[in-house]
């Protein structure tokens, strides 16, 4: 798995917004915002292998289980990969 490198991702008000590029950018249904941990899952894609290495890299750095940590990450990936900003290869 690896991020789409046809998403712009910036850090705003505390937020990471996506934007797609081949979309318009108008388009605010093309914008897409994680909170801090859904920005630490995006960052973490670029160096984990899957999403139990995800999970378990978050419960060290946030107070979750592990059970929790993969729940929710699974639940982001999903997201992320239903507007295609994350690409299995």
């Amino acid at each position: 798995m690896r991020q789409n490198p046809d998403f712009v991702v910036r850090k705003v008000a505390g937020e990471m917004v996506l934007v797609p590029i081949a979309r318009d950018a108008a388009d605010l249904e093309s914008v897409f915002t994680l909170n801090e941990v859904g920005a630490r899952i995006w960052e973490l894609i670029e160096t984990c292998a899957d999403e139990r290495a995800i999970a378990k890299a978050l419960t060290e750095e946030y107070e979750v289980t592990e059970d929790r940590a993969f729940a929710d990450v699974a639940e982001l990936l999903r997201n992320l990969r239903d507007i295609n900003a994350v690409i299995d290869d």
